[in-house]
Parts: C-alpha cells; structure tokens; sequence
C-alpha cells in the first residue's frame, strides 16, 4: 500500500458483546457528538507532532461506527481532509452493525464519503446470533447487506464469526452458503476465541458456556475454506477473503508493516518505527484532548529484531508470503524444521521467499515462531522471539 493508513476508533455500542475485548462503552448520543469533535482534535494535534499524511485509507472501526449520525461522519471525514490530506482514490471504510442503521442511514453515510462497508453480520443463523449475544436478527443481517446495495456500496465486506459453542456443521456451511448467495466483494473469517477480562471467559472459567476444540474450529475453518475458494474468493489472510482485486488496502497496510496513524480512546498509531496508544477510557480521553493534553498511554520503540519478527510473523498469515535474502533462504532450508515445513506442504517456495499454503494458513502464527526461530537465533532458541511476542499487533 503507498501511504499511511487512518484508523478513527468509535467505542460506542448498545450493549457489549460478551466475547469482545475492543475498547467500547454504552453512551447516549450526547457523548458521541462530543467524543467527535475530541477526535478531530487530536487530529489536528498529531499533524502538528509529525507528518502523517496524505493517507491513503480511512478505516472507521469499533465499536459501532454506524451509530454515528452521517453528519458525524462526514465531520470526521472532512477534517481528515482538512488536516492530513485523503489521496484521491482512496479506500474509505465504515464498520455497520446490523440494526443500528436503516435504508436513509446508509444512503448518508455514502453521501458523506464512505466508499466501503465492513457489515457486522457476525452469522446467519438465528441460534448463533442469541449465543454471541447481538442484537440483530439473521433477517436484519441481509437487510441490512441489500439496503446497502441500493444505497450505492458497491464495496461490501460482511465478518463471519466461526466456532460458536453447539454451532454444527450444517449451520455453518449455511451461513458460509448466504453470504456466498449476497455476494459481498470480500468476508472475514474470526475463530471465536476466549479473550482475557470478557464475560464470555468468566462464563467459560465458571463451566456457565462451553468453548470448542482447537480441532472442531479446524474442521469449520476448512469447511467453509473449501465453499469460499469453489466461490471465487481468494484466501489472502489466515481470517480474510476476496474477490481478486477486493483486497481489504488498510489491512493490508498493517500486514506489511505501513505506518498508521490511530486517533480516539484506546487507538494505536505507528510510524515505521515508535509504536503508541491512547489511554482506553472515554472520559479520560476526552478530557485529556479537551484541556490540550496528549492522551497517548504508552509507547514502544521497536529495535531492528521486533521489526524483523513482525514483518515474518504478519507475512506469514498472508498468502503472498515473506521475502527472503538469499542467506536466508539458504539458512532456512538447510534447518530442520524450514526441510519439514516445506517437506510437509504447510509453506512452499515462491520468486522472493516462502509463503504458506492453505494449510499453513490454518497454523500461521506457530509456523511463523518456528520460522523466526531458525532466521532470528543464531545459536537456536532465544529469548528475542519470547519477548517480541509482547508488542501489540
């Protein structure tokens, strides 16, 4: 991707889902009106520190943008015009949950900008819907998908949630079936996982919910890999596909190391080198910004061997792959467990390096460690890899 990417993080919800770990609060409209023009200061504040633009993508994420009035919307968009300067062409997303918004709602939200839409329809199956906890309905989900359509997006992406607790087979394959049928431009694929401090770990650590194996999400990852790819779609991350040109550019961005810029309660911003956050509390944040404070919580600066980890780290969750030097590539054969990788067709060769097969995608993050093992430590295992496991991706 050429040029930075702007992430404007909106933490308003109705209600919290109880598997979420994002930063998000049930505020009343008040709030949001206030927190908007907080965000556009702090915009206007990280312009003046460093030169972060023009951007080439603007993603609005969650949260729940889409409770956002059109007019916040477009106030937020105009000033990143106004501040940071949008390159012509560039891809602006907006993440929607289904009943937050109507017909009228989404023709303004392309009005103001929004060229993209990410659809929060989670599943299209009523059971699985109850059990995540989300307010809409399977009905509303694909309403909400064809009101887009009419309203002029001709950019959708629609996120799937698999590994539901009691999800069988069949209602996946079903839900993987009607959004295949909606034909969204792109989809992403999140294995449900049990986050730290949700109330979806305090049910599980209790015995109130269950969790699925490793291995049940496995066989329902390649189910509805298998569907996807008979559909046309390319799996170019380990939890996203495409129709060929879809590709999602802001996340491509983070994936190949591109500074970003986050701006709002909890976003983080990187340039290449630092990596910094805000404070992850609304009235914090607002108050910070309000009396011209830095609401920045913390900050990282990545050596030379963090940096190195991640770019193999994210590369390997992509189907493109890593690039290798030719040491590198020579290093990496020759080890034991660069010859089983290969050997057992979870990564093959490429022009540049080695890239992971769709099998690979499925064990991305522990082929990456075992990867950055053999490239990163010299003498075999070290405490490098363990310790850049700590930075936030």
């Amino acid at each position: 991707m050429d040029g930075t990417g702007l992430y404007i993080h909106i933490p308003f919800c109705v209600q919290r889902c109880p598997y979420c770990a994002f930063f998000s609060t049930v505020r009343g409209s008040a709030d949001r009106a206030g927190y908007v023009e907080a965000v556009i200061r702090e915009m206007e504040r990280r312009a003046q520190e460093k030169t972060w633009g023009p951007v080439s993508t603007v993603y609005l994420g969650g949260g729940t943008p889409s409770l956002l009035s059109s007019h916040q919307v477009g106030r937020l968009l105009q000033a990143a015009r106004d501040v940071l300067g949008v390159r012509k062409g560039a891809e602006i997303t907006l993440e929607a949950n289904p009943g937050t918004m109507d017909a009228m709602a989404l023709a303004g939200y392309r009005e103001a900008g929004i060229d993209r839409l990410s659809l929060g329809a989670q599943s299209f199956h009523e059971d699985t819907l109850k059990t995540l906890g989300r307010i809409h309905t399977a009905r509303q989900a694909r309403d909400s998908f064809k009101d887009a359509r009419r309203a002029g997006f001709e950019n959708i992406s629609v996120d799937l949630i698999l590994g539901v607790p009691r999800e069988e087979s069949r209602s996946w394959k079903e839900t993987i079936e009607i959004a295949i049928h909606l034909a969204p431009e792109h989809l992403s694929v999140y294995a449900l996982t049990v986050e730290q401090g949700t109330r979806w770990e305090e049910e599980v650590l209790s015995g109130k919910r269950e969790r699925q194996s490793e291995e049940e999400q496995a066989c329902l990852w390649r189910q509805g890999a298998q569907v996807l790819l008979g559909a046309g779609y390319l799996h170019y991350e380990v939890s996203n596909y495409s129709l060929p040109g879809r590709q999602s550019r802001h996340n491509q961005g983070y994936w190949t190391g591109n500074p970003y810029l986050g701006v709002g309660a909890s976003a983080h911003r990187f340039d290449g080198r630092e990596r910094a956050w805000n404070v992850s509390d609304l009235d914090d944040y607002m108050g910070q910004v309000q009396q011209g404070e830095d609401p920045t919580e913390d900050r990282e600066r990545l050596d030379d061997s963090t940096l190195e980890f991640e770019r193999l780290f994210l590369g390997l969750r992509t189907s493109t792959g890593i690039s290798l030097s030719k040491e590198q590539r020579v290093r990496f054969k020759a080890s034991d467990p660069g010859q089983a990788l290969l050997k057992e067709g979870f990564l093959e060769e490429t022009m540049v390096g080695v890239a992971p097969t769709e099998e690979g995608l499925l064990r991305a993050d522990a082929m990456a460690l075992e990867v950055a093992e053999v490239l990163l430590c010299s003498s075999g295992p070290g405490e490098t890899i363990h310790a850049t496991l700590a930075s936030p991706l």
